[in-house]
């Protein structure tokens, strides 16, 4: 009578412990899941921001014909808004580029038609899977957006 006991301790140990395994990895899958879906969002925001800000400079470099506007709206207004909805500091670059190009132009550099590349840069956070990962692990999140506009002509150099 005794070995049957012990058999069937054993065998509630067993399932206790692999309930607890299972568990474990339930939890861990659904933490990835969230920071997954998170990372995801951060990344759309920052897309949906960059391409807003490309809007909005190209209608303010219409109004005011000065590329310091680009500065200002990238300093005050993109910089705030992605700080307050997404919790991390982006981080902005615009250049000069050549229409269709993706190289930026230097200052002396003869071109016929110029465009703005603008591009934010978004370390991504994460709340559940981070503690298991390396501490110097980064992951950055960028999106770009042309600006094509006439007044883009008269731009020259990059930001920041």
């Amino acid at each position: 009578m005794s070995t049957r006991r012990s058999s069937l301790q054993d065998s509630q140990g067993a399932t206790m412990l692999e309930a607890a395994a299972s568990i474990m990895f339930i939890i861990l899958l659904i933490g990835a899941i969230i920071d997954f879906g998170f990372g995801l969002w951060q990344y759309n925001f920052l897309n949906y921001t960059t391409t807003r800000s490309a809007r909005e400079i190209s209608a303010r470099l219409s109004t005011a014909n000065d590329c310091r506007t680009v500065n200002s709206y990238l300093d005050t207004t993109a910089k705030k808004e992605m700080a307050m909805s997404a919790g991390s500091e982006v981080t902005w670059e615009w250049c000069v580029v050549e229409v269709g190009g993706d190289r930026c132009l230097s200052a002396g550099e003869p071109r016929v038609a110029k465009s703005i590349r603008l591009t934010g840069r978004l370390p991504l956070k994460c709340y559940f899977l981070c503690t298991i990962v390396p501490k110097n692990w980064s992951i950055t999140a960028s999106g770009a957006s042309m600006i094509e506009n006439p007044a883009a002509q008269n731009c020259t150099g990059a930001y920041p």
